[in-house]
């Protein structure tokens, strides 16, 4: 009996990695399918502020993968897409009936998710256009944290923290932080703005609208501070914005390869370094020998000599390292192409869907016409024939009523002609 009972044993501790359910397929369980009770929107997060994704028409059908705990937006999938959508606005059959999922409760035992921007936005809108503009999504993803979002992260998954702000009055956008630089464009008065940070000294401060990114005078900046907005240099230790050191070389290189002024970056270089101040951060790299300028050109060192095996090996390397790439971009191009031609599928199925609906409805308004014509007709038929009836009897009813007079006429004697004898008078007797 022990002996069958240790065999027993060691066959299930042998086989239960095999019978365990990994964490992250619990938490992608699908729930039962859903539909739309109505026109709906997909959004890249819970909340209508964040960007459309597509449109899911009243009675489709949709995969929720779960919801928040408050079910107040869920996260579902709908073709070849993934997004969030209004939860109440979910419609499901359970029990013979049709009911939202929020008066269903746990019936239909939808799992309960968090939303976090970076790992969601990372798996489902790299091919998306507004997945270039995830940084300045973030920073609103911190100013519009809800708790049932589920736990706060702790630092931005896709780089510095950056804070919101509001232009104190219209000013100019320039590529470094001093007023020598060349402009980028005007920012005006009032606009929201993103703060990435700002020199140590508060002077200046590197921010971006949504289409440029540039230096300020941090005087010229507000940011909301217990309540009230106050420009930035004032306060800015006390709301946590980034102390930023300014590298000529690599901020030009990350933000203005396509702007004009790039082409002389060697002289602007030049500028740097002769004009660096100590509240730019580190100083610059050292660029002149025996007090001459050396060209970016020369600067940079000939590669150092390998052995011929490892060369190779290197070359291989960096042909299998070029490949693979290829591969990856091929293979991103082919999703891309499967996901647009789903959705023209999509958008054919939909389109001839309308026009079927605009035929069905276009014929039902002709039968309707036709009908109210037949009717129109038929009523005036009626009333002509009901005019005619009538001016009949008044015809017949005066040709008897002339008839009636006639014959009373004739009956009647002649009233007004005397008779011989009484018109004659008496003679005198005397004649």
């Amino acid at each position: 009996m022990t002996r069958n009972f240790m065999l027993a044993t060691g066959i299930v501790a042998l086989f239960a990695p095999l019978l365990a359910v990994p964490a992250a397929a619990q938490n992608d369980r699908r729930s039962p399918p859903a539909m739309a009770g109505r026109d709906l929107m997909m959004h890249a997060g819970p909340q209508a502020s964040y960007p459309q994704v597509r449109r899911i028409q009243q009675g489709q059908q949709v995969q929720i993968y779960g919801c928040l705990n408050d079910r107040s937006w869920c996260d579902v999938g709908y073709g070849n897409d993934r997004g969030w959508v209004n939860g109440p606005d979910l419609y499901a059959d359970y029990g013979g009936r049709r009911d939202s999922i929020v008066n269903l409760g746990g019936n239909l035992q939808i799992g309960n998710l968090t939303f976090s921007i970076g790992n969601y936005w990372d798996n489902y809108y790299r091919q998306q256009p507004f997945y270039g503009e995830r940084t300045r999504w973030e920073q609103r993803y911190f100013d519009e944290y809800q708790p049932s979002w589920g736990p706060r992260p702790n630092q931005p998954y896709w780089g510095g923290r950056t804070n919101t702000g509001y232009m104190l009055r219209q000013t100019y956008l320039r590529a470094g932080p001093d007023v020598d630089y060349p402009r980028i464009g005007i920012i005006r008065a009032r606009t929201r703005v993103l703060i990435h940070g700002c020199l140590r000294d508060w002077s200046w401060c590197d921010i971006s609208d949504r289409r440029n990114r540039g230096w300020v005078f941090g005087q010229h900046i507000s940011s909301a501070y217990r309540g009230q907005q106050r420009s930035v240099n004032s306060i800015a230790p006390y709301i946590g914005i980034t102390v930023l050191t300014f590298s000529f070389g690599r901020y030009w290189d990350d933000n203005y390869r396509s702007q004009p002024f790039y082409r002389e970056r060697d002289s602007w270089e030049r500028q740097y370094v002769q004009k660096y101040r100590p509240s730019w951060g580190a100083g610059p790299e050292r660029r002149y020998e025996n007090r001459q300028w050396v060209p970016q050109q020369q600067q940079r060192q000939q590669p150092r000599m390998m052995p011929p095996g490892q060369q190779q090996q290197l070359q291989r390397q960096q042909q299998d390292a070029a490949r693979q790439q290829a591969q990856g971009r091929d293979q991103a191009r082919v999703r891309q192409q499967a996901q647009e031609q789903a959705r023209a599928r999509q958008q054919l199925q939909e389109q001839a869907q309308a026009r079927a609906l605009a035929q069905g409805q276009a014929q039902a308004r002709a039968e309707q016409q036709a009908q109210e014509r037949v009717q129109a007709r038929n009523q005036a038929q009626g009333q002509a024939n009901a005019r005619n009836r009538q001016q009949a009897q008044e015809q017949a009813q005066a040709q008897r009523k002339a008839q009636s007079q006639a014959r009373t006429q004739r009956k009647q004697p002649d009233a007004q002609k005397p008779s011989d004898d009484r018109d004659r008078k008496p003679k005198p007797s005397g004649s």
